[in-house]
């Protein structure tokens, strides 16, 4: 089965196993969830809406992992789950306009970008495109890995790996962190430019769960599939 070493946030409600990691939700709205009548989610519809968390730690991995239903992609950045300042080793997991699924990593804060100078010094890997407008309110169970031990980041839909891209030795990082952070939307940023400070998801998430550890290609099918039969 899948490895227990999970932390942080899970389940509709975005409960947890431990109070520690309780989030406080914010303007986000219960609706109906990939059963009607059976279970609700939480819908991102305002552009205040977040769910706030705290996780706290260093961690030699990171998989993310969320049923998401995108209604649409208003911005340039649909946040999904950021790390509030994008301090060193800090993750952003997030969906591009273009329908490509982002997972970004904070290399290091004290050094600026090599061709954004306003910008800290982070490296970004991205998915081929795995939404369009035609699929505005499908259900998607969308997975990222940050793997630093075999340098490689992966994206995966609905059980399915999409792509996989080597960590160049320049972006290496060896520890991750998370702190303070936020589902659906972004509490710092670190520009105020509306373009790219406002993030806000349009859309419903459920069993958003973050594991501290690299799951498989094996692993992330079968936390699909148990999860689509109900038995997650």
């Amino acid at each position: 089965g899948v490895r227990s070493s999970e932390f942080g946030v899970r389940s509709s409600e975005f409960g947890v196993r431990s109070s520690e990691f309780d989030g406080a939700v914010v303007l986000a709205e219960t609706a109906a969830g990939r059963w009607p009548g059976i279970k609700q989610v939480l819908e991102f519809r305002r552009p205040g809406s977040r769910v706030r968390v705290h996780i706290p730690g260093e961690f030699q991995a990171l998989t993310f992992a969320a049923w998401v239903r995108v209604d649409s992609l208003d911005r340039r950045y649909n946040a999904l789950f950021m790390g509030d300042g994008y301090e060193t080793g800090e993750p952003h997991w997030q969906i591009r306009d273009d329908g490509k699924l982002m997972l970004s990593v904070m290399v290091d804060d004290s050094l600026p970008h090599p061709r954004h100078p306003d910008l800290r010094f982070h490296r970004i890997y991205y998915s081929p495109p795995l939404w369009d407008l035609s699929m505005s309110g499908q259900w998607l169970h969308l997975v990222s890995v940050f793997d630093p031990s075999s340098r490689t980041v992966s994206h995966y839909v609905n059980g399915v790996r999409l792509s996989r891209e080597a960590i160049p030795s320049e972006f290496q990082v060896d520890t991750l962190r998370i702190g303070n952070a936020e589902i659906g939307n972004w509490g710092q940023p670190v520009r105020k430019d509306p373009s790219f400070a406002i993030r806000n998801l349009n859309g419903r998430v459920d069993e958003l769960a973050i594991l501290n550890a690299a799951l498989t290609d094996a692993e992330i099918r079968e936390l699909h599939d148990r999860s689509q039969a109900g038995r997650d």
